[in-house]
Protein backbone atom coordinates (compact mmCIF):
# COMPACT_ATOMS: atom_id res chain seq x y z
CA UNK A 1 0.00 0.00 0.00
CA UNK A 2 1.25 3.47 -0.89
CA UNK A 3 0.68 6.47 1.41
CA UNK A 4 1.22 10.16 0.74
CA UNK A 5 1.03 12.79 3.48
CA UNK A 6 2.72 15.87 4.90
CA UNK A 7 4.73 15.52 8.08
CA UNK A 8 7.35 16.94 10.42
CA UNK A 9 10.36 14.89 11.53
CA UNK A 10 10.37 15.03 15.34
CA UNK A 11 12.93 12.31 16.11
CA UNK A 12 15.66 10.41 14.26
CA UNK A 13 17.91 7.44 14.96
CA UNK A 14 20.49 5.51 12.97
CA UNK A 15 19.64 2.36 11.01
CA UNK A 16 22.78 0.71 9.75
CA UNK A 17 25.62 2.68 8.19
CA UNK A 18 23.57 4.82 5.82
CA UNK A 19 19.95 4.61 6.94
CA UNK A 20 17.70 6.29 9.48
CA UNK A 21 14.53 5.50 11.39
CA UNK A 22 12.38 8.64 11.56
CA UNK A 23 9.50 9.52 13.86
CA UNK A 24 7.21 11.78 11.83
CA UNK A 25 4.22 13.72 13.13
CA UNK A 26 1.86 13.82 10.16
CA UNK A 27 -0.98 16.07 9.20
CA UNK A 28 -3.70 13.41 9.09
CA UNK A 29 -2.21 10.06 10.13
CA UNK A 30 -0.93 10.75 13.61
CA UNK A 31 2.61 9.57 14.34
CA UNK A 32 4.40 7.46 11.73
CA UNK A 33 7.65 5.52 12.10
CA UNK A 34 9.50 5.25 8.81
CA UNK A 35 12.73 3.80 7.49
CA UNK A 36 14.81 6.03 5.22
CA UNK A 37 17.35 3.86 3.39
CA UNK A 38 20.28 6.12 2.59
CA UNK A 39 18.88 8.84 4.85
CA UNK A 40 22.41 9.74 5.96
CA UNK A 41 23.70 9.84 2.39
CA UNK A 42 24.08 13.45 1.23
CA UNK A 43 23.51 12.30 -2.32
CA UNK A 44 20.10 10.82 -1.55
CA UNK A 45 17.25 12.71 -3.19
CA UNK A 46 15.34 13.07 0.07
CA UNK A 47 18.39 13.69 2.29
CA UNK A 48 17.35 17.11 3.59
CA UNK A 49 13.77 15.90 4.15
CA UNK A 50 15.15 13.37 6.66
CA UNK A 51 16.70 15.97 8.98
CA UNK A 52 15.28 16.71 12.42
CA UNK A 53 12.51 19.36 12.52
CA UNK A 54 12.07 19.35 8.75
CA UNK A 55 8.58 19.64 7.23
CA UNK A 56 8.03 17.76 3.96
CA UNK A 57 5.53 15.81 1.90
CA UNK A 58 6.40 12.12 2.18
CA UNK A 59 5.63 9.14 -0.05
CA UNK A 60 5.59 5.89 1.94
CA UNK A 61 5.24 2.20 1.21
CA UNK A 62 3.62 -0.07 3.78
CA UNK A 63 4.86 -3.63 3.42
CA UNK A 64 4.92 -6.65 5.71
CA UNK A 65 5.72 -4.54 8.78
CA UNK A 66 2.94 -1.90 9.00
CA UNK A 67 4.52 -0.51 12.18
CA UNK A 68 7.48 0.87 10.22
CA UNK A 69 6.86 2.33 6.75
CA UNK A 70 9.47 2.81 4.04
CA UNK A 71 10.11 6.26 2.58
CA UNK A 72 10.09 6.10 -1.22
CA UNK A 73 10.41 9.82 -1.88
CA UNK A 74 9.87 13.19 -0.23
CA UNK A 75 9.32 16.78 -1.31
CA UNK A 76 10.94 19.39 0.93
CA UNK A 77 8.75 22.17 2.33
CA UNK A 78 10.75 23.95 5.03
CA UNK A 79 13.19 23.37 7.86
CA UNK A 80 13.28 24.66 11.42
CA UNK A 81 17.04 24.12 11.52
CA UNK A 82 17.62 27.52 13.15
CA UNK A 83 16.20 26.12 16.40
CA UNK A 84 19.26 23.88 16.73
CA UNK A 85 21.49 26.96 17.02
CA UNK A 86 19.91 27.92 20.38
CA UNK A 87 19.98 25.09 22.91
CA UNK A 88 17.11 26.54 25.00
CA UNK A 89 14.82 26.90 21.99
CA UNK A 90 15.86 23.50 20.69
CA UNK A 91 15.12 21.80 24.03
CA UNK A 92 11.71 23.53 24.23
CA UNK A 93 10.91 22.45 20.66
CA UNK A 94 11.85 18.88 21.61
CA UNK A 95 9.54 19.08 24.64
CA UNK A 96 6.61 20.28 22.51
CA UNK A 97 7.25 17.58 19.91
CA UNK A 98 7.35 14.87 22.58
CA UNK A 99 4.03 16.01 24.01
CA UNK A 100 2.44 15.81 20.56
CA UNK A 101 3.91 12.36 20.03
CA UNK A 102 2.45 10.87 23.19
CA UNK A 103 -0.87 12.70 22.73
CA UNK A 104 -1.64 11.18 19.32
CA UNK A 105 -2.09 7.43 19.65
CA UNK A 106 -1.93 5.33 16.49
CA UNK A 107 -3.29 6.80 13.27
CA UNK A 108 -5.05 9.75 14.89
CA UNK A 109 -6.40 12.29 12.44
CA UNK A 110 -5.70 15.49 14.31
CA UNK A 111 -4.66 18.18 11.87
CA UNK A 112 -5.04 20.91 14.49
CA UNK A 113 -2.38 19.38 16.77
CA UNK A 114 -0.04 19.16 13.79
CA UNK A 115 -0.72 22.81 12.90
CA UNK A 116 -0.21 23.84 16.52
CA UNK A 117 3.28 22.30 16.54
CA UNK A 118 4.19 24.02 13.24
CA UNK A 119 2.90 27.33 14.60
CA UNK A 120 4.87 26.86 17.82
CA UNK A 121 8.08 26.03 15.94
CA UNK A 122 7.60 29.10 13.73
CA UNK A 123 7.08 31.28 16.80
CA UNK A 124 10.19 29.89 18.50
CA UNK A 125 12.25 30.48 15.38
CA UNK A 126 10.97 33.89 14.26
CA UNK A 127 9.40 35.66 17.26
CA UNK A 128 10.92 37.06 20.44
CA UNK A 129 8.41 35.98 23.08
CA UNK A 130 9.81 34.68 26.39
CA UNK A 131 10.26 30.92 26.11
CA UNK A 132 8.03 30.25 29.11
CA UNK A 133 5.30 32.26 27.35
CA UNK A 134 5.54 30.01 24.27
CA UNK A 135 5.65 26.89 26.45
CA UNK A 136 2.61 27.83 28.54
CA UNK A 137 0.53 28.82 25.51
CA UNK A 138 1.41 25.55 23.77
CA UNK A 139 0.46 23.49 26.84
CA UNK A 140 -2.94 25.11 27.33
CA UNK A 141 -3.79 25.04 23.64
CA UNK A 142 -2.72 21.40 23.25
CA UNK A 143 -4.94 20.44 26.17
CA UNK A 144 -7.80 22.34 24.56
CA UNK A 145 -7.37 20.54 21.23
CA UNK A 146 -7.24 17.18 23.00
CA UNK A 147 -10.58 17.86 24.69
CA UNK A 148 -9.14 18.34 28.18
CA UNK A 149 -9.24 22.14 28.37
CA UNK A 150 -9.27 23.70 31.85
CA UNK A 151 -12.78 24.57 33.05
CA UNK A 152 -12.42 28.12 34.33
CA UNK A 153 -15.81 29.74 33.74
CA UNK A 154 -17.11 29.30 37.29
CA UNK A 155 -16.26 27.86 40.69
CA UNK A 156 -16.58 24.09 40.50
CA UNK A 157 -18.15 24.04 43.96
CA UNK A 158 -20.68 26.90 44.24
CA UNK A 159 -20.98 27.95 40.59
CA UNK A 160 -19.91 31.56 41.21
CA UNK A 161 -18.66 33.34 38.09
CA UNK A 162 -14.91 33.86 38.24
CA UNK A 163 -12.73 35.79 38.52
CA UNK A 164 -14.57 37.75 41.21
CA UNK A 165 -13.60 41.00 42.90
CA UNK A 166 -15.00 39.58 46.12
CA UNK A 167 -12.80 36.52 46.38
CA UNK A 168 -9.50 35.05 45.27
CA UNK A 169 -9.50 32.51 42.46
CA UNK A 170 -7.67 29.20 42.80
CA UNK A 171 -6.83 26.52 40.24
CA UNK A 172 -7.13 22.85 41.21
CA UNK A 173 -4.42 20.92 39.35
CA UNK A 174 -6.13 17.56 39.87
CA UNK A 175 -9.53 18.58 38.42
CA UNK A 176 -8.35 21.37 36.06
CA UNK A 177 -11.10 23.58 37.48
CA UNK A 178 -11.14 26.92 39.27
CA UNK A 179 -12.45 27.52 42.78
CA UNK A 180 -13.34 30.62 44.72
CA UNK A 181 -11.65 31.48 48.00
CA UNK A 182 -14.75 30.67 50.01
CA UNK A 183 -15.00 27.13 48.66
CA UNK A 184 -11.30 26.31 48.68
CA UNK A 185 -11.24 25.15 52.34
CA UNK A 186 -14.41 23.07 51.86
CA UNK A 187 -13.02 20.62 49.30
CA UNK A 188 -10.10 18.30 49.84
CA UNK A 189 -8.12 18.02 46.62
CA UNK A 190 -5.80 15.21 45.58
CA UNK A 191 -3.34 17.70 44.09
CA UNK A 192 -2.05 21.25 44.51
CA UNK A 193 -4.57 24.10 44.55
CA UNK A 194 -2.74 27.20 43.33
CA UNK A 195 -3.62 30.86 43.59
CA UNK A 196 -4.65 32.14 40.17
CA UNK A 197 -4.33 35.94 39.80
CA UNK A 198 -6.66 37.71 37.38
CA UNK A 199 -3.85 38.19 34.85
CA UNK A 200 -3.21 34.45 34.74
CA UNK A 201 -6.93 33.75 34.40
CA UNK A 202 -7.22 36.15 31.46
CA UNK A 203 -4.14 34.64 29.79
CA UNK A 204 -5.50 31.11 30.02
CA UNK A 205 -8.96 32.17 28.83
CA UNK A 206 -7.42 33.96 25.84
CA UNK A 207 -5.37 30.92 24.79
CA UNK A 208 -8.39 28.60 25.05
CA UNK A 209 -10.61 30.80 22.88
CA UNK A 210 -8.27 32.68 20.50
CA UNK A 211 -8.03 32.05 16.77
CA UNK A 212 -5.20 29.61 16.09
CA UNK A 213 -2.93 32.20 14.45
CA UNK A 214 -3.30 34.61 17.41
CA UNK A 215 -2.74 32.37 20.42
CA UNK A 216 0.72 33.77 21.22
CA UNK A 217 -0.18 37.42 20.65
CA UNK A 218 -0.54 38.84 24.13
CA UNK A 219 1.80 40.10 26.83
CA UNK A 220 2.06 39.65 30.59
CA UNK A 221 4.34 40.95 33.27
CA UNK A 222 7.06 38.68 34.61
CA UNK A 223 5.26 37.67 37.83
CA UNK A 224 2.08 36.78 35.93
CA UNK A 225 4.05 34.78 33.37
CA UNK A 226 5.84 32.78 36.06
CA UNK A 227 2.55 31.72 37.65
CA UNK A 228 0.90 31.09 34.27
CA UNK A 229 3.81 28.87 33.23
CA UNK A 230 3.73 26.94 36.50
CA UNK A 231 -0.02 26.29 36.39
CA UNK A 232 -0.03 25.39 32.68
CA UNK A 233 2.74 22.83 33.03
CA UNK A 234 1.29 21.17 36.13
CA UNK A 235 -2.20 21.12 34.60
CA UNK A 236 -1.25 19.45 31.30
CA UNK A 237 1.17 16.88 32.71
CA UNK A 238 -1.41 15.90 35.31
CA UNK A 239 -4.09 15.45 32.64
CA UNK A 240 -1.77 13.45 30.38
CA UNK A 241 -0.30 11.53 33.32
CA UNK A 242 3.08 11.78 31.67
CA UNK A 243 6.32 13.67 32.31
CA UNK A 244 8.28 14.18 29.05
CA UNK A 245 11.90 13.08 29.13
CA UNK A 246 12.85 16.34 27.41
CA UNK A 247 11.42 18.55 30.19
CA UNK A 248 14.41 18.27 32.59
CA UNK A 249 16.71 19.19 29.70
CA UNK A 250 14.77 22.38 28.99
CA UNK A 251 14.72 23.32 32.67
CA UNK A 252 18.41 22.64 33.12
CA UNK A 253 19.31 25.17 30.43
CA UNK A 254 16.67 27.62 31.63
CA UNK A 255 18.00 27.63 35.20
CA UNK A 256 21.60 27.76 33.99
CA UNK A 257 20.81 31.12 32.37
CA UNK A 258 19.24 32.67 35.48
CA UNK A 259 21.19 35.26 37.50
CA UNK A 260 23.07 33.84 40.50
CA UNK A 261 20.73 33.45 43.46
CA UNK A 262 17.56 33.36 41.40
CA UNK A 263 18.11 29.73 40.33
CA UNK A 264 17.55 28.45 43.88
CA UNK A 265 14.26 30.33 44.09
CA UNK A 266 12.95 28.56 40.94
CA UNK A 267 13.84 24.98 41.91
Amino acid sequence: MYIKCRGLVIKQSDSGEKGKILTILTENRGVIYAKAAGGKNVGAGYFRCCQLFTYSEFHFYSGYNPGVLTILDAVYNRSFFELSKDIERFSLASYCAELCKISLVGNSDDTEVFRLLLNTFHTLEKEDYPLDHVKAVFEVRLGTLLGIAPYINECDCCGKDLPSDEAFTYFDIDTSCVRCGSCKPKIKSRGPVLLMPAGVYRSMLFVINAEKHNIFKFKTDEDTLNIFADISEKYLLRRLEYVPKSLPLYKSFKYACLPKGQEDEQV
